[in-house]
């Protein structure tokens, strides 16, 4: 008997030390491995323990919706989502985006009320909490462009979600925004807002909306250079001029499009245009959803 009681209570101990050294592993892990244990990641962000570590992993997701863009920054425990793709991939989308951020968005900017920028953002404000919203571009006159606007303001007003147009910048996490209107009189496209994100890291991107490059070459090389560029315009040809890349001499870059796309997006000379500069490329048509990591600069 005595025996048999030892081996219990050996065995006992032993169990008791294997959970908690399984415990201990996944706390140590959703400390460094930003995102991968959503409930203890969302412990620690409410509870604050997270911040500094989270700060090493700061990165830029470009999410694969098809024919559209839709672009998450998270930095430290703060996201910014930068479009919110098309109407016909809001849904996943949202669930998506509702996994990926733990349930809170604190900043939605919306480019330009085009439909593949703004149509996932009614489904998303039923999924997600959303801190604030800004919307750029000209008011929408498509049939399903205003149809998309109307219903996503419909909702952020009924959610109380403050709506407002772009500031000049805007701090979240380690990472400052700074934003570029156009004049008044530009396209729809080149009325996009194009944003600037310096992470303090020292790492740029700049994400671009449906600019042309014409639009975009107006802006000056100072706030035009970049390390990581969204291309704009899903890699449509009016996005790419010679003197443009030579303003902007990114490292990296992402194309947004959907695949067998009836544009032809991305456009040839795009392509040949980033390998001419020997950027390091990805395209969500091809790759699927993007992830950039701030601090090693580089696709992970």
């Amino acid at each position: 008997m005595g025996t048999e009681k030892r081996k219990k209570i050996t065995f006992g101990r032993i169990a008791a030390l294997c959970v908690s050294l399984l415990l201990i592993l996944s706390l140590t892990l959703s400390l460094v491995w930003d995102g991968y244990y959503p409930f203890w990641d969302s412990l620690f962000r409410r509870s604050g323990l997270r911040s500094e570590k989270a700060a090493s992993f700061d990165k830029v997701i470009f999410l694969d919706v098809g024919q559209g863009d839709c672009s998450l920054i998270a930095s430290r425990d703060k996201y910014i989502l930068i479009d919110t793709g098309p109407s016909d991939r809001a849904v996943s989308t949202a669930r998506e985006l509702q996994r990926l951020c733990q349930g809170r968005i604190d900043t939605v900017v919306i480019s330009h009320p085009h439909q593949d920028h703004i149509g996932g953002l009614a489904a998303l404000l039923g999924e997600v909490e959303i801190g604030r919203i800004i919307l750029g571009g000209n008011p929408p006159t498509e049939a399903e462009d205003i149809s998309a606007r109307d219903a996503a303001l419909s909702l952020a007003e009924k959610a109380g979600v403050a709506v407002s147009a772009a500031p000049l910048t805007l701090r979240q996490g380690n990472c400052e925004l700074r934003f570029f209107e156009a004049e008044e009189d530009a396209s729809d496209n080149d009325a996009s807002l194009v944003i600037r994100a310096a992470f303090d890291s020292g790492l740029t991107a700049l994400f671009t909306g449906d600019c042309s490059a014409e639009r975009l070459e107006a802006l000056g090389r100072d706030d035009l250079h970049c390390d990581l560029l969204k291309v704009p315009h899903h890699g449509a040809e009016s996005s790419v001029s010679e003197e443009l890349y030579n303003d902007i001499m990114p490292r990296f870059a992402v194309i947004s499009c959907g695949e067998y796309n009836p544009y032809g997006h991305p456009s040839d000379a795009v392509t040949e245009m980033l390998e001419k500069n020997s950027v390091t490329y990805r395209r969500t048509d091809v790759n699927g959803t993007v992830t950039f990591s701030v601090k090693d600069m580089k696709f992970i």
